[in-house]
């Protein structure tokens, strides 16, 4: 008897909860159960073939992974986890010499070398993820930034003190100071280095 009535109590409780609530609740549920069939199939398959064991050790472990894709894939097929959110598909408009207000750019590395003010606000110049933040040799404390149109955007010789990896940023808006008086740009487009003019454009 009183197991019925904790049953009907519970049932009670649980029909109180919006619908809406109720809803992104059991999509929740679907997708954790859905990761985890697939992680066991996942390390199923690395155990019973080493081909998939040496992809997975050699371009799942050391290459970086592009978020844009992997988002565009999971948002089609199981749509946004999380509710009322969406990420812009294309920037709206593109970075201008009044957004990047540098003196002298200069070729360095396989990006450009851009001469500020001490302390420069560096701006965004696309919406992304951050996917990387430490040193990189020759160009000093680096963000790198995965653009929302898959590209990656690193700035270097900027303090790196306040961002946090896998932050979304939004462009626009101020990422962080110079070290000093100058910064790097690098664009990256899948290993094809553009400069900062080309990429505007």
């Amino acid at each position: 008897m009183n197991t019925e009535i904790e049953n009907y109590l519970n049932h009670k409780k649980i029909s109180k909860f919006n619908p809406k609530v109720q809803k992104y609740l059991s999509n929740l549920l679907s997708k954790f159960l859905l990761s985890i069939i697939f992680l066991m199939v996942s390390i199923i398959l690395i155990k019973s073939n080493s081909n998939i064991k040496t992809f997975y050790q050699e371009d799942i472990l050391t290459k970086q992974i592009n978020f844009t894709k992997f988002n565009d894939f999971y948002t089609k097929y199981f749509g946004n986890i999380l509710p009322d959110y969406t990420v812009p598909s294309v920037p709206t408009k593109m970075a201008s010499n009044t957004e990047f207000d540098y003196n002298n750019g200069t070729p360095y590395l396989n990006g450009t070398k851009l001469e500020t003010t001490e302390n420069y606000p560096v701006p965004i110049i696309t919406s992304g993820i951050i996917v990387f933040l430490g040193e990189k040799d020759s160009l000093g404390p680096t963000c790198i930034v995965q653009g929302i149109d898959g590209i990656d955007i690193w700035y270097s010789h900027i303090d790196t003190s306040s961002l946090n990896l896998y932050d979304y940023v939004t462009e626009g808006k101020i990422l962080a100071p110079t070290e000093s008086n100058y910064f790097y740009l690098t664009i990256d487009s899948n290993g094809n280095y553009l400069t900062y003019d080309t990429y505007k454009s």
